[in-house]
């Protein structure tokens, strides 16, 4: 388990599940098309089909034969990788846009050149989308030039990087690409051509270059984690120490076991008095912000600002802590200063931009309920899946 404090407060978890498939490649094979959804259903061996959108891979079909039309057809073999995990009566999903994520930037087949909207300044995105551009164009792609279809991200990290190390990520990672490729043309239909192991290290790299963490400092009682990160991290300067002390176990030093206890309760104590009543359904996460005491007089008003202001900061760590996603509805102590409400939902957006996971602050109701979007990647967590 990874667990993130920042101020020292727990603010994110992640646990690492063996049986997560996310960013494994397949031969998949298609095994029926579904025009009036315009989607496709892929078997990669696992038991349940994968939903695959014609939409969203309309360039990237990448077909394991020799196969000279664009058009998918049922008993086609393709390379996919999963990108979302199947959740109760979803099915997972598959892409046939295959990347992979370095330090500064992010390998895949979308023949496109994109920047991360944190690099602001259009001169500096002119000169990396020229500099990645002229990378594309001279890879030496040999054999399977005319099917890569090599596109990239250019991350945050990418604006003031070495223009030599961000060659040599580039080399690296299309590499990668390029030979898992090259593999998979002589590998039967569903087969795995790639386990991508645990995410750890991508969400390590996510963190970082978000840069939502300053002065990080990395403690693990895992050996073969503790080389990795060495390894991997060895040129961000960030303090790596590993945990040997057998007397104490690193989880109990940092009451990791409490502080997930509380905020996995249905109930979540806040200090100013308040608390929040946490309700998963089957549609939605109902979050209740409850004032805890009758506050009347002329100060009731503050007093609820500061309630709301505490719960929206409790909130966006229960969204990452937990790992929730769909949609979240809060309803705040209701507040009749308009300029209290604009205070909050300030706050509210501010406290959400912290989250690595894509997370949408999408309107305030008429009633009074703000509703949140957190994108849905892997399941939701709950307390058992750390015991």
């Amino acid at each position: 388990m990874d667990a993130s404090y920042e101020d020292g407060q727990l603010c994110s978890t992640f646990y690492i599940d063996k049986t997560d498939k996310i960013g494994n490649v397949y031969v998949g094979r298609v095994i029926n098309i579904i025009p009036s959804i315009n989607a496709a259903f892929i078997d990669v061996g696992l038991g349940d089909y994968f939903y695959y959108s014609l939409k969203d891979n309309e360039n990237t079909h990448l077909f394991t034969s020799n196969v000279s039309r664009t058009k998918l057809a049922t008993g086609d073999e393709i390379l996919v990788q999963v990108s979302k995990e199947a959740m109760k009566t979803k099915k997972g999903e598959v892409t046939g846009d295959i990347s992979f994520t370095g330090k500064y930037l992010i390998i895949n087949r979308s023949g496109a050149i994109g920047v991360s909207h944190s690099i602001s300044d259009n001169d500096t995105k002119d000169r990396l989308k020229t500099v990645v551009g002229e990378m594309i164009r001279d890879y030496d792609y040999g054999d399977i030039k005319e099917i890569i279809n090599l596109g990239a991200i250019i991350r945050t990290s990418a604006a003031d990087a070495d223009i030599e190390k961000l060659r040599e990520e580039f080399i690296s990672l299309t590499d990668k690409l390029c030979d898992l490729v090259r593999r998979s043309r002589y590998m039967k239909a569903c087969s795995v051509v790639l386990e991508s192991g645990f995410e750890y290290m991508d969400i390590i790299r996510n963190r970082l270059v978000k840069g939502f963490y300053n002065n990080i400092k990395i403690i693990t009682d895992k050996r073969d984690l503790y080389d990795d990160l060495t390894a991997e991290l060895s040129d961000d300067e960030i303090d790596i120490s590993y945990y040997d002390d057998e007397m104490v176990a690193l989880d109990k030093v940092y009451n990791i076991e409490t502080d997930l206890k509380k905020l996995f309760s249905r109930t979540v104590y806040l200090k100013s008095g308040g608390s929040l009543i946490v309700e998963p359904t089957e549609a939605m996460t109902v979050i209740d912000v409850n004032s805890g005491k009758a506050i009347k007089g002329k100060n009731a008003e503050a007093s609820y600002l500061k309630i709301n202001m505490e719960a929206a900061s409790q909130i966006a760590r229960l969204l990452r802590v937990r790992n929730m996603s769909g949609i979240i509805i809060i309803d705040f102590i209701s507040m009749k200063d308009p300029e209290s409400v604009k205070r909050l939902t300030e706050h509210m957006k501010s406290e959400l931009k912290k989250d690595e996971v894509k997370a949408l602050y999408v309107d305030m109701t008429p009633l009074g309920l703000v509703e949140i979007t957190r994108k849905k990647i892997t399941k939701p967590l709950t307390l058992d899946d750390f015991n």
